[in-house]
């Protein structure tokens, strides 16, 4: 069966449609446009460098006024010798004064005056693991009025002695007293700040018992911080300390060697530069050889504790 003929129009018209659908495809103007390209990210633009916090530092005056302290020293002893354990407790105060004055490097050099110095002394025995069986206690009323000393703090020594010299310091009461003052004198440099740290080594030299003894302690100290509104610094310690010394007599001979560490924690007063209190706590073994030439030599440990605190008077 024959299809039916088209007209010429209807089948010219494919040909006028890919006609025009070429002249589209080809028409410069009217191809399509490609994707937009993504906009590029923002550069972050560096602003100032940001600065380092300030670090306050504080000038302290290098004359120091007359300070009046309140002194408090507790000492306790534990001594073990053949089995037995010996326990003293002895506790001192003083009124002490100071009149000082301080270099670029925190060096002192001064004179003060200790008075109401009084010491109370308990003892007691223990015998192997037993309680305590014997305890005493003494209350010794001040044996001076008062006394005047010198007081040095350089590069290499502490020192505090007695005004006029005393012709024997070994176990004077005296000279315990100006070794309480002698805890006052502690170095900071003129121009100081939060942070700061320096290293003190020093030289003291002591007698007990009869014995001449060289201390010496390294003391590291930080300022830690400010208090009361800047007005006054915080001032961190930490002492280690060696001790020796010995004496050798026809009838006795001594030789003592030790040990120890301490902290300490002193606030000053930024504007009169003085110290203004202080608190420490320090722990020192002891070892004594004690022998003559007739008797063996005997060993005995004391292990020495002591907590100190000063507070200056309010003016």
């Amino acid at each position: 069966m024959m299809l039916p003929a088209m007209p010429s129009s209807v089948r010219a018209l494919p040909v006028r449609l890919f006609a025009v659908a070429s002249l589209v495809a080809c028409a410069p103007g009217l191809s399509p446009s490609p994707a937009p390209a993504p906009a590029p990210a923002p550069v972050p633009v560096a602003g100032p460098p940001a600065e380092a916090p300030r670090v306050a530092r504080f000038r302290l005056p290098l004359v120091l006024n007359a300070t009046r302290y309140d002194m408090r020293v507790r000492t306790e002893l534990e001594r073990d010798s053949a089995g037995r354990t010996e326990r003293d407790l002895m506790e001192s105060a003083a009124r002490v004064e100071l009149s000082l004055r301080r270099d670029a490097r925190g060096l002192l050099r001064g004179a003060g005056r200790v008075d109401s110095f009084v010491v109370r002394s308990t003892g007691a025995t223990a015998r192997g693991s037993a309680p305590a069986a014997i305890a005493t206690t003494t209350v010794a009323a001040p044996l001076f009025t008062s006394v005047a000393i010198d007081a040095v703090l350089d590069s290499t020594q502490l020192r505090t002695v007695v005004r006029p010299p005393l012709a024997n310091e070994c176990d004077r009461p005296e000279a315990a007293a100006a070794g309480m003052a002698r805890e006052l004198l502690i170095r900071v440099p003129e121009s100081v700040g939060v942070g700061d740290r320096w290293r003190d080594s020093l030289v003291t030299l002591i007698c007990r018992g009869g014995v001449p003894m060289t201390m010496r302690t390294t003391v590291e100290s930080t300022v830690t911080g400010t208090g009361d509104g800047d007005r006054v610094l915080r001032i961190s310690r930490t002492l280690a300390t060696t001790i020796e010394g010995s004496t050798r007599t026809p009838w006795r001979q001594v030789e003592i060697t030790g040990d120890g560490r301490g902290t300490q924690e002193i606030q000053v007063d930024i504007q009169r530069g003085t110290l203004t209190a202080l608190d420490g706590e320090s722990t020192l073994t002891v070892r004594v050889v004690n022998g003559s030439l007739r008797d063996a030599a005997r060993t005995q440990q004391v292990v020495q504790k002591v907590t100190v605190s000063a507070r200056a008077e309010r003016r």
